[in-house]
């Protein structure tokens, strides 16, 4: 308990214990219905456990906590280099669709992808040229080759680990040749990054992988992605690097305990040791 009360001062979660422990235990609970599922079970799961869990969990930190502007404004300096008028653009696991809507601005046409209903806010007052399309968390419900830029930020981590790769494939179809895919996922070296971080050292809730950057940008090649690169937003400048960099800067990590990782995850390097951050580009 003493680990877990530290976590939650750095964290900033001002729930109790208790109210964090009932929070984990559901999420396991629904996060194991999806562990032990059948593909045709998760394919209707994907929707219906998020969907629960903000039922049985009113005090879920999406709920409580104050939106934070100013990761969203983070999130837009990640994408500028790729965004123009011509543009059209996907974000995969959209949420309450923040980061579409700021997007909106600044491109020709969003679609914003979920798999939950309930996490959509209402959409009066939206920017007219924002469709939010809901899915089972694996079909990418897009026109082939339609897409210029696409996002999944902090996604993967809640698809099986089974359906992860066919999601990418989906993602890479709906790009057109040399379209861009942005990917931040919290980094496996450095977790757990969910609710039981304050109970174990693997991820046993939500996170039903978390990814290294060895293993994310192997599958990206596997799901037939031409180059990936790793891209750290560093002083508000996008930088890229070859992946094998951040791959070997992933592996030096290993060489420190596992609570200096998460200590390093959460200060200033987080960029680089809290997130796998890659950017893969489809076939021409």
């Amino acid at each position: 308990m003493r680990r877990a009360a530290k976590l939650t001062a750095t964290v900033g979660d001002d729930r109790s214990m208790e109210r964090i422990r009932a929070h984990y235990l559901v999420e396991r609970e629904l996060a194991d219905r999806l562990r032990t599922g059948t593909r045709a079970d998760r394919l209707l799961l994907y929707g219906q456990v998020y969907d629960e869990l903000h039922r049985r969990v009113p005090d879920h930190p999406s709920h409580t906590r104050v939106r934070d502007e100013r990761s969203n404004e983070v999130h837009l300096q990640r994408l500028q280099p790729f965004l123009a008028e011509t543009v059209t653009f996907l974000e995969v696991g959209a949420g309450d669709c923040a980061i579409a809507r700021l997007v909106a601005c600044h491109v020709r046409h969003v679609y914003a992808l979920e798999v939950s209903e309930e996490t959509v806010p209402s959409q009066e007052g939206w920017p007219d040229n924002l469709d939010v399309i809901v899915s089972d968390g694996i079909s990418i419900p897009i026109a082939a080759g339609s897409i210029d830029l696409a996002l999944s930020n902090q996604v993967l981590e809640h698809i099986h680990p089974e359906d992860a790769e066919e999601q990418t494939r989906n993602v890479c179809r709906a790009l057109r040749p040399g379209g861009h895919y942005v990917v931040a996922t919290p980094n496996g070296t450095t977790g757990p990054h969910d609710v039981s971080k304050y109970f174990g050292e693997v991820a046993t809730g939500f996170h039903l992988k978390e990814w290294t950057t060895r293993e994310l940008a192997a599958m990206l090649h596997r799901a037939g992605f031409s180059k990936v690169r790793f891209a750290a937003l560093i002083r508000g400048h996008v930088l890229q690097f070859t992946a094998p960099l951040g791959i070997g800067a992933e592996c030096a990590s290993r060489m420190v305990p596992a609570a200096r990782r998460r200590t390093l995850a959460g200060g200033r390097l987080g960029e680089i040791f809290g997130l796998v951050n890659l950017l893969a580009i489809a076939k021409r």
